[in-house]
């Protein structure tokens, strides 16, 4: 779970306006907040670079451990993936903004941009110094995406087994369709960035639900959560 030790109370307080914003690169998704929509937009540019949707076994195998030990097998989801470990979703980043830059953008006005790269810093920097995240790998970041909008979806954190198997689901699919082979540098840091980006958006909302019981908060968390997965196929 991720750790702050700066509240987003002032961020979120930008994102509860009224006015209706939309994400124009998926038609029919709107926002309450420009930063939402914004976000929304990241993520739609991201599944188009990936054209990756996750399977739905795949998914089931990620998060069903009890299914497995009733079916006393550990047999992964058929298809094989293209050899590789996880290193082989490693990339070398090609960036013109740093990520912090990019969150910071998220804020409408200056004080609301100085206010999120603080509050991007603590994020970035507990994702990072998390042992079980590998930093610049494409498998990490979009499992990470999708463990926080599951976990959003579900109520709860998933379980380091969960976590584990859905990492791999990622990975595999990855694989299986030659995101790493089919585009370039630019566009892997780019849909990469996307996916911690809205993490870290679906986090903040959350912190705020756990700390303040925030119900606006809790909807907007479900809105990203079920956009990043819909996203996906999921």
């Amino acid at each position: 779970m991720l750790r702050l030790a700066l509240s987003p109370v002032l961020f979120l307080a930008s994102i509860t306006a009224s006015a209706q914003y939309s994400d124009f690169l998926s038609p029919g998704m709107e926002y309450e907040s420009q930063a939402l929509a914004n976000a929304s937009t990241l993520l739609s540019m991201a599944r188009q670079n990936l054209a990756l949707e996750m399977s739905a076994t795949g998914l089931e195998w990620a998060l069903s451990e009890e299914a497995r030990r009733r079916a006393g097998t550990s047999k992964r989801p058929s298809g094989e993936a293209r050899s590789g470990g996880i290193e082989a979703t490693d990339f070398r980043p090609e960036r013109r903004e740093s990520l912090l830059d990019q969150f910071a953008a998220f804020g409408e006005n200056e004080d609301e941009r100085a206010f999120l790269r603080e509050l991007g810093r603590g994020l970035f920097a507990s994702l990072e110094s998390d042992p079980a995240f590998r930093k610049d790998n494409l498998s990490h970041g979009l499992a990470l995406l999708l463990e926080l909008a599951l976990a959003t979806e579900k109520g709860r954190e998933l379980s380091p087994g969960e976590k584990a198997r859905l990492l791999e689901a990622v990975h595999r699919a990855l694989l299986e369709g030659g995101v790493t082979e089919r585009l370039s540098r630019a566009e892997i840091t780019a849909a990469y960035d996307a996916c911690v980006l809205l993490a870290a958006m679906i986090a903040t909302l959350n912190l705020d639900v756990r700390e303040n019981r925030s119900q606006v908060s809790a909807r907007h968390a479900r809105e990203l959560a079920r956009a990043a997965l819909a996203a996906f196929g999921l």
